[in-house]
This record gives structure tokens, C-alpha cells and sequence, in this order.
């Protein structure tokens, strides 16, 4: 657990320093949009917009640390690109709309690493679709979000030395604690909004194969030493996005931290993740189409 806290640590400094450089360069900045625009556009978190569906595309670049001994022993550094949508909104029933939201994560991960030696190269695909639902509490300017959801990750490494393995798969299926805060301000004539959204695994199935088994030997007998129940004891990591989102009209720009440490291990191999992004995106609000919560 020392290097989730060291990482949590470092993940909460950048975001202070980060919070106080843009709340320094907003509050000097004087954009000429109505009061009404501003609220219409940006209140993503107020009871105001919740008959509407938030709909967040963000695009990021970090660094990427990738070890995998079913490939190689050694630890391997890079770069990343992701992709992440993520669509919100809340149940409505008879009287109006409810505090229970739902939230649907999509997310693609293309990164590319190499070995401290340079002798040999991992390429890293990934795909993560989750579904969940939480409850939502307005505090004046807070609004406070907790919840969970399901998730499925795919994934694949591919080692550009390994004769014999050359490809390593990544699949689990997990329960996430889901929990986000968010504080609006006004500059002047600008809403600006500081959130922070922190994911931990709880439980969950995941694929491992026995070391040296090739894939296609592994596909053709049975899956029950290759598939896992996954808990605090053999899976451990976290989430963190910290995001600014600024209104510009009907725009909506965000900036995003985002910091994924994943840490898995069976059959006496080892597993581990880490991406450290900054990203930018646009928030899109869409007309709610859910069915009423009864």
C-alpha cells in the first residue's frame, strides 16, 4: 500500500498547485456571457440542468509504466493516449427528477513502453466500459456524489522480443467504489467548477494465465485456473480525475488530471499499471431521455 499512498500524495499536490493556478488565471479574465448562459451551460451539478443527460469527451496524453512477468521481468516506461466519454444523468419519477443519478464510463487506452535496458518494447491496448448508479446531496456550493458501478476491462500487451509469448491479455470484470466532489465558483461573469472523482476497486473476476502456458494451448482446456475472484488481497489500485471546467457560452471546456494504478497478482505472477495523464475535453448537455425511476 505504500506506493498507492505515495502516488495518492502526489496526485493531491499537483491538483492544489494546478487549482490555484487556474482559479488565479480565471479570476483576471472577464468573459462577456450572460449570467443566464453561464448557469444554463455549466451547472452540470445543479438541480437546474439535472433533466438533461452530461455527455464528457476527454482526450489525454501522460506517461505509462507497464510490468507484465508473464512477458518479461523487467519494468518497462513509455507514453499513452486515452480516450474517455462519460455520459450522466439522474431518474426522474412523478414529482420531477430524483437524486439518483446513473453514470456510463467508456474508455481507450493506446500506449507505447520500453524497457530500461532499450532492448525490447511493449505496445498496450485497452477498452473499459462501466455502468453504475449513486446518490447525489446539494450542499450550497458542494454537490457531494456517491455510488458504485460495474465495470469490463480489456486489454492486450504485445512484446516485441518474446519468441515464445509474445502477447499478454488483460480481462477483468470489477466492482468499483465511486465517489466525487465538486465546488462551483464565480469569477465575475465566469462559472468555474473543481471537481474530484476517486474510483477504488472492490471486488471483481479476473483472467491470469499459469505461467508459460501459451493462449492458444489455454483456450482449448479448462478456464479454472486462469480465472480469479479478485479482492483487496489481489487487487488493489485507484482512480483519480481532477478536472477544472470553465464556461464559455454554450461551451463547456475541462482540464483533467488523471492518475490509474492498477496492482493485480496470481498463479505467482505479478501485474501492475500506471498512467499519470493531463487531458482536455468538451461537456455536451443532451436532452434526457430516461425512463421514469419508480
Amino acid at each position: 500500500m505504500s506506493k498507492i499512498t505515495a502516488i495518492a500524495f502526489k496526485t493531491i499536490c499537483i491538483q492544489i498547485f494546478f487549482a490555484i493556478f487556474v482559479q488565479n488565471a480565471v479570476a483576471q479574465t472577464d468573459i462577456p456571457v450572460s449570467k443566464d448562459s453561464v448557469e444554463a451551460s455549466c451547472n452540470n451539478v445543479a438541480s437546474a440542468n439535472r433533466p438533461y443527460t452530461v455527455s464528457s469527451w476527454v482526450v489525454s496524453y501522460g506517461d505509462m509504466y507497464l510490468r507484465d512477468t508473464y512477458l518479461s521481468n523487467l519494468r518497462y516506461l513509455g507514453w499513452n493516449v486515452g480516450l474517455d466519454v462519460l455520459h450522466t444523468g439522474f431518474f426522474r419519477d412523478r414529482q420531477g427528477t430524483t437524486p439518483i443519478y446513473w453514470k456510463n464510463i467508456n474508455a481507450i487506452t493506446y500506449g507505447n513502453t520500453i524497457n530500461v535496458p532499450a532492448t525490447a518494447a511493449i505496445t498496450y491496448y485497452s477498452g473499459e466500459v462501466g455502468f453504475g448508479v449513486g446518490y447525489s446531496r446539494l450542499l450550497r456550493q458542494f454537490d457531494i456524489r456517491a455510488g458504485g458501478y460495474a465495470s469490463l476491462l480489456l486489454g492486450m500487451k504485445n512484446n516485441s522480443r518474446n519468441i515464445n509469448n509474445i502477447v499478454s491479455a488483460d480481462a477483468a470484470l470489477n466492482l468499483w467504489l465511486d465517489l466525487e466532489v465538486t465546488y462551483r465558483l464565480r469569477f465575475r461573469k465566469t462559472a468555474l467548477y473543481l471537481s474530484d472523482n476517486l474510483q477504488l476497486p472492490l471486488i471483481g473476476v479476473m483472467f491470469v494465465p499459469e505461467y508459460g502456458a501459451l493462449y492458444y494451448k489455454t483456450s482449448l482446456n479448462s478456464m479454472a485456473d486462469n480465472l480469479h475472484f479478485s479482492s483487496l488481497h489481489n487487487r488493489k489500485g485507484i482512480h483519480n480525475r481532477f478536472e477544472v471546467s470553465l464556461a464559455f457560452s454554450n461551451v463547456i471546456l475541462k482540464l483533467q488530471h488523471y492518475i490509474n494504478y492498477q496492482y493485480w497478482t496470481a498463479n505467482n505472477l505479478y501485474f501492475s499499471c500506471l498512467q499519470h495523464n493531463v487531458g482536455l475535453g468538451l461537456v455536451m448537455y443532451l436532452r434526457n431521455v430516461t425512463r421514469d425511476f419508480r
